[in-house]
């Protein structure tokens, strides 16, 4: 018996991911975007949005909005039946590989403060706890950490 060789690549979204980028969000999140909002934030031109597929099939993706060198991640999100395998920390490193490509010189995010899965993947990609803001989340009231990054 053959060796199964598995191909991961991270590349650019597009349209055609929605789909699938959907579906990952409304298992990730409690408040899911529609198609319209998936279409709008790939459309921006601030916005830029990587996916991260094996064998041609979308387990993740990333996204972030570049204002004047500062990056402000908006999502990241694996497929549940693919978490604790690694690829946050591989989806997140290209994320800030491609800010830095694009003149980033920070990248800014929050994550919720019970989310310690997320905060040790930003961490382990060099992210810095640098604040909370209380009561951020709607669903539950819960509060944010607030995680920077600076470009050596």
């Amino acid at each position: 018996m053959g060796k199964e060789t598995t191909s991961t690549t991270i590349r650019t979204m597009t349209a055609a991911d929605i789909k699938a980028a959907r579906l990952i969000d409304e298992d990730a999140f409690h408040d899911p975007w529609s198609d319209n909002m998936w279409v709008d934030e790939i459309n921006n031109s601030l916005s830029t949005y990587l996916v991260l597929e094996e064998n041609g099939i979308m387990l993740g993706y990333a996204g972030f909005w570049l204002v004047v060198g500062e990056a402000q991640v908006t999502r990241v999100a694996i497929a549940k039946t693919e978490r604790n395998r690694g690829l946050g920390k591989v989806l997140t490193k290209a994320m800030l590989e491609s800010a830095w490509e694009q003149g980033a010189t920070a990248m800014t995010l929050e994550v919720r403060e019970s989310n310690i899965s997320a905060q040790k993947i930003y961490q382990a990609n060099g992210f810095v706890s640098e604040g909370v803001r209380p009561n951020y989340y709607e669903d539950n009231h819960e509060n944010a950490v607030i995680m920077w990054i600076y470009k050596n």
